[in-house]
This record gives C-alpha cells, structure tokens and sequence, in this order.
C-alpha cells in the first residue's frame, strides 16, 4: 500500500471472503483481522466482508453449489450488495473516513 500511496494512488482493501473449508476460513478469519489492523495502521479503508458473507445465506448456498469457493452469480449479487455503498463512497469523497463493514 505504501507504494501504491507513493504514486499518488487511493487504495481500497477488502477481506477474503468465506468459502466452505472451516479450516480454511479459520485462516482466513486470521488474515482479516491482520488486515484490518495494517491498513488501520496505514489509514487505508478497509472491508470487513468475511463474516457478513460467512452470515450470508445466499453466498454460503451459492459457494456449496460450485467449487466450495467460488459462488455463481447470486452469491456474486450478495457480494456486491455488500460492498456497493461502500465503494461508491469511496470513490465519491476522497480521503474521506469508510465505516467498517462487519
């Protein structure tokens, strides 16, 4: 991030989302709060998505259906829905403070 900032570039960071491994997203679960904490250190917005997607019926159904974590498009949807207002926002106010998605 420190050399996306060094060329004048915003950054948007947003967490992995689930699949169906638990495993899996125990690692995952471990990742975001890293994440969230460098980019709080970097004043970078971050994304909390994972656990409103893990909460997610749509999405957990959809990543079930295919390859255990890649969902079809209605799980892409809940994804999207989840991170539209947040994105928009950041593309609108530049610099200005994201609430975390959780």
């Amino acid at each position: 991030m420190r050399g996306v900032r060094g060329k004048g570039w915003r950054a948007l960071v947003v967490a992995p989302p689930p699949n169906v491994d638990e495993d899996h997203n125990g690692r995952l679960l471990a990742l975001d709060a890293r994440f969230a904490e460098v980019c709080d250190g970097l004043e970078t917005p971050y994304l909390r998505a994972h656990q409103p997607l893990r909460e997610n019926p749509i999405w957990m159904r959809e990543v079930a259906a295919t390859d255990g974590y890649h969902p079809d498009a209605p799980g892409y949807d809940e994804f999207a829905a989840l991170l539209a207002p947040h994105w928009l926002l950041w593309l609108a106010a530049p610099g200005s403070e994201l609430p975390t998605v959780r």
